[in-house]
């Protein structure tokens, strides 16, 4: 047992020690907040990258339109920040990714 418990408290003592030298290991995920909208009509993995971030937008005068920002640009130029200060977790992350994951097997992309 006492072997055990070293080797376990090394393994978090490395686990702890290499997460925090990870540039951005502790800040908020885009894809896990409220106002994420990933980008439709491309793959899974582009659909991320091209996502957009319904908190930052313009409204066309003239149509009513919105036009939502890029959420990598929303994390950059943004008063969200690098920091995500308007970031608020999905509670249906989870059970959207499923989704996903299920419709892209069904329609094979």
């Amino acid at each position: 047992m006492h072997i055990a418990n070293y080797i376990t408290y090394c393994f978090l003592y490395l686990s702890i020690t290499f997460a925090y030298q990870i540039i951005n290991f502790d800040k908020p995920v885009c894809s896990k907040c409220i106002h994420f909208e990933p980008a439709s009509s491309i793959k899974y993995d582009n659909s991320i990258k091209y996502g957009k971030c319904k908190f930052y937008g313009k409204k066309d005068i003239l149509n009513g339109k919105i036009t939502y920002d890029y959420a990598s640009i929303a994390r950059k130029h943004q008063s969200c920040g690098e920091n995500g200060t308007q970031y608020i977790e999905d509670p249906n992350y989870k059970l959207k990714l499923k989704c996903k994951l299920l419709y892209d097997i069904i329609n094979k992309k």
